[in-house]
């Protein structure tokens, strides 16, 4: 389900495995929930070896995403697939969620974010009609 992969400080990279669906979706989020509490505030994860999400795996991304976002952190997904970029892209979670074609892409968005060089993704109407 959500493997780490390693950890720098607040930088985690973890990996989705397998399904993430109705079965599995909530002890997704638990581990992911178990990251943040550890310190997390900026989450990759590489979906390389991810088989198949449905939306309750989506929903708990973005309840990942949610709490990273009060937390002043990002989500950044590494998704190679292009079949599941597209996807995101259709539901409009490219637009609150970073979404990169590789997990080295990812890193360096991730570590640009953590420096400031590079803002976090807008996620709210507001902040977007006043830009």
């Amino acid at each position: 389900m959500l493997q780490l992969i390693s950890r720098q400080d607040d930088l985690v990279i973890a990996s989705l495995e397998g399904e993430v669906d109705l079965f599995t979706s909530d002890e997704v989020r638990a581990a992911g929930e178990r990251l943040l509490d550890d310190g997390c505030r900026l989450l990759i994860l590489d979906t390389s070896p991810l088989t198949y999400i449905d939306s309750s795996g989506i929903t708990a991304l973005l309840a990942l995403w949610q709490r990273l976002e009060d937390e002043q952190g990002a989500l950044i997904m590494a998704i190679p697939e292009e079949h599941l970029r597209r996807r995101m892209s259709i539901l409009g979670l490219d637009g609150v969620i970073t979404v990169t074609a590789t997990l080295h892409d990812a890193l360096t968005r991730a570590r640009a974010i953590g420096a400031g060089a590079v803002p976090r993704p807008r996620t709210s109407q507001t902040e977007a009609e006043t830009a």
